[in-house]
């Protein structure tokens, strides 16, 4: 139960303003549409994407909600100066045994950072398809989602649904730069290779993009890498089932470079390999303790991060001269 008004403690300032946007008004206003599950359309309102453009693609549309603008505003006051949306605060109260209703009356020391809260709905998406409102939102919804999380570079969910850490919404440097017209081609190409995968492929490639979302919402660098290693290692499960690969687990980086001719950088993939092996089998991170490596790890997340991009990428069947351009250094290429 979130209430408006946290308790008067020193520290507490910079949550105050977090904890009582979801009472606001502004959020109260937007509603989602009912889902019609004929022949036809499901729709989903998401957030918090901080792009007003719309996007047409192939059996689906994206647009920003009438309180856009509005959203946008808001979010400008109670983001923090890091680019961040973080979790607000929450109280247990009692419940009262005859009504069911909230007695105002807290459970003493019962204050904490919410592991799960809502995020701010700016979009609605329009699919075709035969599903549910939760099957969609568990299927091609959640693709779609994905993908423009990856995209993006944030973190999105669907209105009602919860999240479970902070959330990167604004960013000064993109790893990728595009034009709404290479997103509508790039969302037709993948959504039409999504209808030809196998349902284990499906599943595979939700959870990857899942991942990828949450990767830069860990604190600790081991713990950005091993989300990364994973992303990466769920692109080459994919690829194999796809493609029929065999190979060892180090080789697989070259094999699966070589062929969405991404380019193959030796010395990278030695050190992410390193890192791995140690991280994995040895528990040690970067050469030393946990919180006190002085290695070069933060780096080859970003790269790992790059890599795994172009692989979704070429995975979703869309061609590009995206794929072709390096995955390690600072350079933000084109989709």
């Amino acid at each position: 139960m979130f209430l408006s008004n946290p308790p008067q403690v020193p520290g507490l300032q910079a949550f105050r303003q977090r904890y009582r946007h979801y009472h606001s008004p502004l959020e109260k206003r937007i509603e989602e549409p009912e889902i019609d599950c004929g022949q036809v359309k499901c729709n989903g309102v998401f957030g918090t994407l901080i792009d007003n453009n719309s996007y047409r693609f192939y059996k689906g549309e994206i647009k920003p909600l009438q309180t856009y603008d509005q959203t946008i505003e808001y979010l400008n006051v109670i983001c923090n100066s890091d680019g961040y949306l973080y979790p607000p605060q929450e109280v247990m109260v009692q419940i009262d045994g005859k009504t069911g209703g909230f007695t105002g009356i807290e459970m003493p020391r019962s204050w904490k950072v919410a592991s799960k809260f809502p995020l701010f709905s700016t979009h609605q998406l329009t699919a075709e398809g035969m599903e549910s409102k939760d099957e969609f939102r568990k299927g091609l919804g959640a693709f779609i989602l994905g993908l423009f999380s990856a995209l993006f570079e944030t973190r999105l969910q669907f209105h009602g649904w919860l999240i479970d850490s902070k959330v990167k919404l604004e960013k000064e440097f993109r790893n990728i730069h595009f034009s709404s017209k290479e997103v509508e081609s790039f969302l037709s190409a993948a959504i039409n290779s999504w209808e030809n995968w196998p349902a284990k492929v499906r599943l595979e490639m939700l959870n990857i993009l899942n991942l990828f979302s949450k990767i830069g919402s860990y604190s600790a660098t081991w713990e950005n890498f091993t989300a990364a290693y994973l992303v990466v290692d769920g692109c080459f499960s994919i690829y194999k089932k796809l493609f029929r690969l065999k190979c060892n687990d180090k080789a697989q980086f070259q094999k699966v470079c070589e062929h969405f001719q991404i380019p193959f950088d030796k010395t990278a993939v030695d050190e992410i390999y390193r890192l791995r092996n140690d991280l994995f089998h040895s528990i040690k991170w970067d050469q030393g303790l946990f919180g006190f490596a002085t290695g070069n790890g933060i780096s080859r997340v970003s790269d790992l991060e790059k890599l795994s991009l172009r692989i979704i990428v070429g995975l979703c069947g869309y061609q590009s001269e995206f794929l072709k351009t390096s995955w390690t250094g600072n350079a933000s290429e084109r989709l």
